[in-house]
């Protein structure tokens, strides 16, 4: 179930994961009735809105409430428009909370928690944060807060809280399924499927803070051939150029590293696997962030990564082929 929910009407176009040309599911079966109230059910999940526009989310086979809407403090109903001015809001849309819930998700943080229950997240990116605004609930629901707005979400005992500090509109959508994996896979199904990892990159990836100039990188490939260890990636991460929103390789540390890869580094007769070298380009609309679709290359936090792939023995001296890196 898809819900937004406007102060003057629903903004088409805006930025997110869903595809507003779907067409709403044909096995959809809705009800209005006299006193104003609606019901809509898909699949497992069912949604009733009463008159004020407060809404409940059931299980459509038990009749169990998933989650509700419900009205915080002094406002009058669940959903808080504060505008700002300038056609945006600070948006808060309140929902129950449920003894015994444990919430899953919403990313990498720092807090060490596997249950979120309890914590406020602050719904922001950051240098070893990575918010993703999907909740996943013991209760057999998850919902994701579909608005790129910057906010956070607080799981509190008595009220879980979304907030956006400036948006148009509220913007959720829920699903409901019987195991983890139903819920998964109705979340991709919604938000698209990622391309599958490409074998070269299931290996061991090699980083660190950080390697200052191309050989130092070298010398590290190097000792992982001599000691057989088996190498995948090989990450360049970071201060690898020029200057800050540069993306090139600093000529006076990394000089030309597509240059002539076998006989200016020599990585192949040492380790009897190829090199691709890349500096990475900014990410087009569409694309992902974390790794490139060009075989043999992979970008880890928009950096430049170097990625050996595995290969066929290249035809070299005896005494190049005493160490070979295993694929």
């Amino acid at each position: 179930m898809w819900v937004r929910a406007g102060v003057t009407g629903i903004t088409a176009g805006s930025p997110g994961a869903l595809d507003e040309t779907a067409l709403p599911s044909p096995d959809g079966e809705q009800t209005v009735l006299d006193d104003g109230s609606a019901r809509l059910i898909n699949g497992r999940i069912s949604v009733e809105a009463d008159r004020a526009g407060r809404i409940r989310f059931l299980h459509s086979v038990t009749g169990r409430e998933l989650l509700a809407e419900r009205p915080y403090t002094w406002y009058s109903g669940p959903r808080v428009y504060a505008p700002h001015g300038d056609s945006t809001y600070r948006l808060e849309q309140h929902f129950e909370a449920y003894e015994g819930e444990r919430v899953f998700g919403l990313g990498q943080h720092l807090h060490g928690r596997l249950d979120q229950k309890g914590l406020v997240i602050d719904l922001v990116q950051g240098n070893t944060v990575a918010t993703i605004l999907f909740l996943h609930s013991s209760r057999g629901y998850a919902l994701l807060w579909h608005n790129p707005a910057m906010g956070r979400v607080e799981m509190g005992a008595d009220t879980t809280r979304w907030v956006a500090d400036a948006a148009h509109q509220i913007d959720y959508w829920v699903t409901a399924g019987d195991t983890p994996a139903d819920i998964m896979a109705s979340y991709a199904e919604a938000t698209g499927h990622p391309p599958l990892l490409p074998e070269w990159a299931t290996g061991f990836w090699q980083s660190k803070l950080r390697y200052r100039i191309q050989e130092e990188l070298l010398a590290v490939a190097r000792e992982y051939a001599r000691r057989a260890l088996p190498l995948s990636v090989m990450v360049c991460d970071f201060f690898n150029w020029p200057r800050m929103g540069d993306w090139r390789f600093e000529n006076s540390e990394w000089p030309d590293p597509a240059e002539d890869r076998r006989s200016r580094f020599g990585y192949v007769a040492d380790t009897g696997r190829d090199i691709d070298v890349a500096a990475p380009e900014p990410p087009s609309r569409g694309s992902s962030p974390a790794i490139s679709s060009r075989p043999g290359s992979a970008f880890a936090d928009g950096l430049a990564t170097l990625s050996p792939r595995p290969r066929a023995p290249p035809v070299l001296p005896v005494s190049a082929l005493l160490s070979p890196a295993r694929p």
